[in-house]
């Protein structure tokens, strides 16, 4: 007696046929890698911060195999990576350096600024830096760059940091440039392209710091020691991108300025065209740090904090990463 087959039945030895070669497919097809997720901070609205903006709006970070989260975080970086809530940050050089004194677990992995590309702009009512005497500076927060910045200049000026010239924390440099703007304050520490709108709108630059003279690591990267010895392949795909979005920072000005725009959420093409121009020429093609502005740094800020004088700049500094991209030649070939 016959069985009388289902429909289902006799189509199977025809779908297994069909799927076969799907399935031998998938059987000698190398697996895709998921992307490596991992967070960074960047520290200001300005263009020391392009390399992390390239790297995110074109593409590099998923590139080289990273699934980035960009976060803004004025002054805190550095506690953010501590606190394990990102791997890279980009705070000040001499929060490092008091972290390793401390024992903090940072390390600096790039510096693509080897100079402070900012300026201290005032009200028009003043014309020299003896009319900042009593008088009140704004910057983002004590300990960042701008608080920094600020000091140094001052000094070489000749006044005391808070006893002939009051600095006011504001936040970061938008809320700085506003309280200017509204007469709350009478200037404070400012880079491009903020400084350049403020400028344009009748503000005085009373000093360019790199025309005055001050040495110091103007932007750094950073991570943990610990990620840096054991996630070496993580640190150094990061590091090729970041290395990468410097290459379109400096080869695709249109580009650049629409990324710059993004984020300082400044629009208008000159002041863009001009703050490319002035960045283009201070961020390092290999983001070597200049260990003279470091050394530099380590001596103004020990006249705060002695303790700084026993730093071990070698145990702060692993310049491997970016060692490796240059002699493989990566670094050369993103120019041709």
């Amino acid at each position: 007696m016959k069985t009388r087959l289902s429909h289902s039945a006799r189509l199977r030895p025809l779908l297994l046929f069909l799927l076969l070669p799907l399935g031998l497919g998938l059987a000698v097809t190398p697996t895709m890698a998921a992307p490596r997720a991992i967070r960074a901070a960047y520290s200001a609205l300005s263009g020391t911060q392009a390399p992390f903006w390239m790297a995110q709006e074109a593409g590099l970070f998923a590139r080289y195999g990273l699934k980035a989260d960009l976060i803004y975080l004025s002054g805190i970086g550095d506690k953010a990576l501590l606190a394990g809530e990102v791997q890279f940050a980009s705070p000040t050089a001499g929060k490092v350096v008091a972290g390793q004194v401390a024992g903090a677990d940072m390390a600096v992995v790039a510096v693509h600024i080897n100079t402070i590309p900012s300026s201290i702009v005032v009200r028009p009512e003043i014309t020299k830096p003896e009319d900042l005497r009593g008088k009140t500076l704004g910057v983002s927060m004590f300990g960042t760059l701008s608080d920094t910045g600020t000091r140094m200049a001052l000094l070489k000026w000749g006044l005391a940091p808070q006893r002939d010239v009051i600095l006011r924390q504001m936040g970061a440099m938008p809320q700085t440039a506003t309280a200017m703007e509204a007469g709350l304050i009478h200037g404070g520490f400012m880079s491009p392209p903020l400084s350049l709108r403020l400028r344009d709108r009748g503000l005085r630059i009373l000093g360019d710091l790199p025309a005055m003279g001050i040495h110091y690591p103007g932007s750094i990267l950073i991570t943990t020691g610990t990620l840096a010895k054991k996630d070496r392949a993580m640190v150094l795909a990061f590091l090729k991108a970041f290395v990468h979005g410097i290459a379109r920072f400096k080869r695709d000005p249109e580009l650049a300025m629409t990324v710059m725009g993004k984020y300082t959420r400044v629009t208008e093409p000159k002041l863009l065209a001009e703050t490319y121009k002035i960045f283009t020429g201070v961020i390092e093609r290999a983001p070597y740090p200049d260990m003279q502005g470091l050394k530099a740094m380590v001596e103004f800020e020990s006249q705060a904090n002695p303790q700084l004088l026993r730093a071990k700049l070698e145990e702060v500094v692993d310049t491997s990463f970016v060692r490796e991209l240059e002699q493989s030649g990566f670094i050369e070939a993103l120019y041709r």
